[in-house]
């Protein structure tokens, strides 16, 4: 089956109603690869990053980090801090979390 056909169904039928269970692991995995890099382009930003965190993906880094940079210098602190650990960048979540949060 053609996994870019079911990544734009689940798109178009909504992100919250996905449920890929009849898959093996890892065409889920694909389609949902598929899935969040369209919404990444469609700057649904959190609805990839749910996509990606449900089959344990790794997060894209370089799409991440300068969203994480705007939030730090909006002063939106907590999510600035959530979104640098989910990337891995611990050092500075924690110098957040003492200074900022």
């Amino acid at each position: 089956m053609d996994s870019n056909l079911i990544a734009k169904s689940v798109i178009s039928a909504g992100v919250e109603k996905m449920d890929l269970s009849m898959f093996p692991e890892e065409q889920r995995k694909e389609i949902c690869a598929q899935v969040a890099e369209t919404l990444f382009k469609q700057n649904r930003v959190a609805d990839a990053v749910r996509v990606l965190e449900s089959v344990n993906l790794q997060l894209p880094e370089d799409k991440l980090e300068p969203i994480a940079d705007y939030y730090f210098k909006a002063a939106e602190y907590a999510t600035a801090y959530t979104i640098y650990q989910k990337i891995g960048h611990h050092q500075i979540a924690e110098f957040i979390r003492l200074n900022c949060l």
